[in-house]
């Protein structure tokens, strides 16, 4: 049986790194912000975005990818292992509701914690994409079914 910290870890982790792969291209070509803009705000609003401060976000974007990865597990075992895809973007959409709608309103005012309509697409491809590693690494570890 697989450790669920351990593994919901790996496959959050994994799954981060995928977002990244949609937020920073979109960040060089369009000039959109990336998840470690938007955290470096939650941490230090107000501030200058340095690189360090962004290294700092992207840590913290990590550890938290690896912390929902373990809640996508958690779902699986509690849910079931069936069609991991499905269920992994019903989360990763409803995450991304929570990081466009809920935070923003809660914390406000911050200036780069409200997306644009451009920055708000990427987010919700990034999440997506974030959602589908993350339930294709749970799905090949625990050898389950992929519908």
């Amino acid at each position: 049986m697989n450790d669920t910290i351990k593994t919901g870890s790996i496959a959050g982790i994994l799954g981060t790194i995928g977002d990244n792969l949609i937020h920073y291209p979109a960040y060089f070509m369009l000039g959109t912000t990336t998840t470690g803009h938007y955290i470096s705000q939650l941490i230090l609003p107000f501030q200058t975005i340095t690189t360090p401060l962004l290294v700092i976000a992207e840590l913290v974007h990590f550890i938290a990818g690896a912390v929902v990865g373990v809640l996508f597990f958690l779902l699986y075992k509690t849910f079931g292992f069936d069609y991991p895809y499905y269920k992994g973007l019903g989360l990763g959409i409803t995450l991304w509701v929570v990081h466009i709608v809920v935070i923003p309103n809660m914390i406000s005012p911050r200036p780069i914690v409200y997306r644009s309509p451009i920055e708000a697409i990427v987010d919700l491809m990034a999440h997506a994409l974030y959602s589908l590693i993350t339930a294709a690494y749970l799905a090949k570890v625990t050898s389950r079914k992929t519908v």
